[in-house]
């Protein structure tokens, strides 16, 4: 019984989890920049960012709502990210946080 229930817990676990990177997957899709900006920075599709500027896409993963970035040189993190309506608002090296506004 005990061993049940805690396979149980962990199937709900794995569930919420992956639930919860979903949602953030799909509330990130779109192109992204900062206020007052006139054309986008990035644009986050299902499994990629393009960089308007660098004109590269690269793959990401989300980690426990940090994103990883794979750059060819390096792996960069979007720290802690979340969306509300239209900002996205995360954290990089700099213990401010950045927002970044969805294009329409």
């Amino acid at each position: 019984m005990l061993l049940f229930l805690l396979f149980i817990v962990a199937k709900e676990n794995r569930n919420h989890e992956k639930n919860g990177t979903h949602s953030l997957k799909q509330k990130l899709i779109g192109k992204w920049g900062g206020l007052d900006e006139s054309s986008p920075v990035l644009q986050f599709t299902v499994d990629s960012i393009y960089y308007f500027y660098r004109n590269k896409t690269y793959s990401y993963q989300i980690n426990n709502n940090d994103i990883i970035i794979n750059f060819p040189e390096n792996k960069g993190i979007l720290k802690n990210v979340s969306v509300v309506i239209d900002t996205m608002i995360f954290y990089d090296d700099l213990p401010e946080p950045v927002k970044a506004f969805r294009f329409k």
